[in-house]
């Protein structure tokens, strides 16, 4: 926990694998260095390479522009405009990195869609990248 909080606190981004009642992997990587991130950030897409559920919503009543988490966006899915941040959905990982800096509180997370991630039963699946054997 002391590792997870830390790569936090110097705004690393955490990465699991999306997997319904198990963890394959934990993560905590940087945009400039980790290959999925940068491509995601490069190509625009957050659907390209990994799924997340979530995805940050600003409160525009609350913010206060200080753009703290703009510079905390990895990601580059912040913006300023009109002196509220918005958020390009196509490149917000649902990190919480924002979040976390925001001292407004103007920022939370929120759920993209009622989509669950995928269960596992059977252990093919794993080894061929989430695509079961149909033979």
């Amino acid at each position: 926990m002391k590792v997870l909080a830390e790569a936090e606190r110097v705004g690393l981004i955490h990465n699991i694998s999306n997997i319904h009642g198990r963890v394959e992997f934990i993560c905590n990587c940087c945009a400039c260095c980790c290959p999925f991130l940068s491509s995601i950030r490069e190509m625009k897409d957050s659907g390209i390479t990994a799924y997340s559920n979530f995805v940050v919503s600003v409160d525009e009543d609350s913010c206060t522009g200080c753009e703290g988490c703009i510079q905390r966006c990895q990601m580059e899915a912040l913006h300023r405009k009109d002196d509220i941040v918005e958020v390009d959905r196509a490149l917000c990982v649902g990190c919480g990195n924002c979040v976390s800096s925001c001292p407004a509180d103007a920022l939370s997370m929120k759920r993209r869609s009622a989509q669950k991630p995928l269960e596992i039963e059977d252990e093919r699946v794993v080894a061929l990248g989430g695509i079961a054997d149909p033979f």
